[in-house]
């Protein structure tokens, strides 16, 4: 089994690597979590809401314009 000093030395790369790699990644989801407490307890505090209606499910109807005028006084 010979081994080269590249295989070695790529193992300890990586082996040292890791450890780097999970600082990063700590410090990142640090950052998440100063950007997003404060938004969510700005969604969750007292904004308004609206009161929606409960939907009923009916069959969908397709209704056929001629003019856009009546469009968009159904909008």
């Amino acid at each position: 089994m010979n081994r080269s000093p590249r295989a070695a030395m790529l193992v300890l790369v990586m082996m040292l690597n890791s450890g780097c790699l999970g600082l990063v990644d700590d410090i990142v989801d640090d950052i998440d979590d100063e950007i997003m407490d404060p938004v969510l307890d700005w969604l969750e505090s007292e904004y308004p809401k609206l009161d929606l209606p409960i939907r009923e499910r009916t069959s969908p109807v397709l209704d056929s314009y001629d003019e856009c005028e009546l469009l968009l006084a159904d909008l």
